[in-house]
């Protein structure tokens, strides 16, 4: 497709994958555990410009796990099992893996939306305008009431030598898990895409 073809400056194209994970305390484990995760990507020139000159981005994921009650209550869980986010590569307005607290989710959505120029500014300088959305679940597959934001803005740059992102963006909360005064984030990442 387009964006497999145009990895390092995608501008069309979409992805999704669906990926699990299982583990036995049958098996050679002290516990039972399945995760489940659906992640995509749609990237869609708004002009009819050739090469585009504004490209907008949606991206999303679905993550769960799960687990027997009893594992939950001894404990067992590993780290890896639970779910954080925040930092460059999903909400942009808290800081890296913050969200939703010390203790993780078993559930997790996340939806990104971000708009790029291109061609607008001189040595390939493209401004980017995004939003992100999140929510979390302490049970598996149950998202609870409170909503997580961040909207920013940005640069990339395609250099010689790989992609440069720079994001500035603001977090707020709706709901009670965390107080909704927050600092801005900044975020410089190389290599890294929408």
């Amino acid at each position: 497709t387009d964006f497999e073809l145009n990895r390092q400056n995608p501008v069309k194209g979409h992805f999704l994958r669906l990926r699990t994970r299982t583990n036995d305390s049958s098996f050679a484990s002290n516990f039972s555990a399945n995760q489940i995760s659906l992640a995509g990507t749609y990237l869609t020139p708004l002009d009819n410009y050739s090469p585009p000159k504004y490209v907008l981005g949606i991206r999303g994921t679905l993550l769960s796990t799960l687990v027997d009650e009893k594992f939950l209550q001894q404990n067992e869980l590993p780290i890896n099992y639970r779910y954080f986010l925040g930092g460059s590569q999903n909400i942009r307005g808290f800081s890296r893996r913050s969200l939703p607290n010390a203790s993780g989710a078993l559930t997790a959505a996340y939806l990104g939306i971000e708009q790029r120029f291109l061609d607008h500014m001189p040595y390939n300088i493209e401004p980017l305008l995004f939003i992100d959305y999140a929510k979390f679940g302490v049970n598996s597959f149950k998202l609870d009431s409170d909503d997580f934001f961040s909207y920013g803005l940005g640069m990339r740059w395609n250099s010689p030598v790989g992609v440069f992102r720079f994001t500035a963006a603001k977090g707020v909360t709706e709901g009670e898990a965390l107080d909704n005064q927050r600092n801005i984030q900044l975020y410089l990442s190389f290599g890294e895409e929408f």
